[in-house]
């Protein structure tokens, strides 16, 4: 178990797929609505209904109970993904799983409803022979990582490489909210003015994992916000002498993955190999014209658990290495 990954498309021998198991509930409070902004504008109020009437705004925290079928089907999706990369010759290996009884995570600043470790590409960043633990942008995700202790503290063991970022304080006004502000529209419901705390410390960085890609020597990463141009700076220092980091601007919100994907020199399964999910049939057949083999899996409920399944999956030994393709 020799970590190393540094690309998105050579052959995928190791990766980490993560669970859904006791997916309850989601805090609405401010973290949440910066991060899903786009989520929660008109055509998904049905995935998460307003907390306001219209022209208000609410200071409360709301939890919004998840219904039982979009997490038993949310599980199979999963599952489902598992299998078809153990079909491939793919390890898979597992975070453990959040107890039905740890229902809030709480610090100095805030409580949130705690969340499993579904989306784990978010929570960690890999780049060659180490993982990078990055600092959450929700509040309920700040504690994420420890699912994870067991596999990175494998790795760690045979010789890889291991960093966390720092961690936010992450009160209200650690948050910069203007990427979200000057959207058209704007989001369902109105930010409200950030509340005065006793640990402000101003805007604090707030990355994820899945806001970079990673082409041999080169790091792509996206920033929106003063946030995440904070984190990258972090990342710029820590890195030195190793790779190489372009800035690429307001490309997202946060995830460049939602936007971009590398194709070439290959895939991301194996350099002729793509997962797809079958609900995308004209993506497949594009794809499919360009010479691609294409593996359809299943993924619902997209927007109601925030990433898809390429969110799911953290790689961590592929079979390419530090290649430089921008000299």
């Amino acid at each position: 178990m020799t970590l190393n990954s540094y690309d998105e498309w050579s052959r995928l021998n190791e990766v980490v797929v993560g669970t859904a198991t006791n997916y309850t509930a989601h805090d609405r409070e401010l973290s949440f609505d910066l991060f899903f902004h786009d989520n929660l504008k008109g055509r998904s109020e049905w995935y998460y209904p307003r907390l306001a009437a219209a022209g208000t705004q609410t200071d409360a925290r709301v939890r919004h109970r998840i219904k039982d079928r979009y997490l038993d089907e949310l599980n199979e999706d999963v599952e489902g993904i598992v299998d078809t990369l153990r079909a491939l010759d793919v390890t898979v290996h597992r975070p453990m799983t959040l107890d039905v009884s740890s229902v809030e995570v709480r610090t100095l600043a805030w409580s949130a409803a705690v969340v499993p470790p579904l989306n784990v590409r978010d929570i960690a960043l890999v780049v060659g022979d180490e993982v990078i633990e990055t600092p959450p942008m929700l509040r309920s995700r700040y504690f994420e990582t420890q699912f994870l202790k067991p596999i990175f503290a494998s790795y760690f063991g045979e010789g890889a490489r291991w960093s966390v970022m720092p961690r936010p304080l992450m009160t209200d006004r650690s948050f910069d909210p203007s990427y979200v502000l000057s959207t058209t529209g704007g989001p369902i419901e109105p930010i409200r003015h950030p509340r005065a705390h006793p640990y402000d410390v101003g805007l604090e960085m707030m990355w994820d994992g899945a806001q970079c890609l990673r082409l041999g020597r080169d790091l792509v990463v996206n920033i929106a916000t003063e946030n995440h141009a904070m984190a990258c700076d972090w990342l710029e220092r820590h890195l030195n002498g190793r790779f190489r980091i372009h800035r690429a601007y307001k490309l997202s919100d946060s995830h460049i993955d939602s936007m971009v994907l590398p194709l070439a020199p290959g895939l991301s399964v194996a350099p002729d190999l793509v997962l797809v999910n079958d609900a995308c049939p004209e993506l497949a057949r594009i794809l499919e014209r360009n010479r691609f083999q294409v593996v359809p899996v299943r993924h619902r409920h997209r927007r109601l658990f925030g990433g898809g399944f390429h969110c799911f999956t953290l790689d961590m030994v592929r079979e390419g290495g530090p290649e430089d393709y921008f000299s």
